[in-house]
């Protein structure tokens, strides 16, 4: 996969959580931009379970149940700035 398989500028975060959606979840060819609204695209309750458990195994932990909201899931940038909420560590 190349940076030019999404359209907006994206970190490699992104491009995980990215392919996460475009292979498991709307098996899309290419384009998948870092602000789409996932759920015009089709994202739906199963879709974000499904979603979660590939998170959860890319995080190494779990998401706590009131982080998963339509906002932080609704564009896969949402969902990179939340894995990084949940992944720094407090000096």
């Amino acid at each position: 996969m190349t940076t030019t398989d999404f359209p907006g500028k994206m970190d490699d975060l992104e491009q995980r959580i990215a392919e996460l959606l475009r292979d498991k979840l709307f098996e899309v060819p290419g384009l998948l931009d870092s602000d789409a609204d996932l759920f015009e695209l089709g994202l739906d309750s199963m879709g974000i379970m499904q979603l979660l458990v590939s998170l959860e195994e890319l995080l190494a932990a779990g998401i706590p149940g009131e982080l998963v909201t339509k906002d932080n899931f609704r564009t896969t940038s949402r969902i990179a700035s939340l894995v990084r909420r949940l992944t720094v560590v407090a000096p």
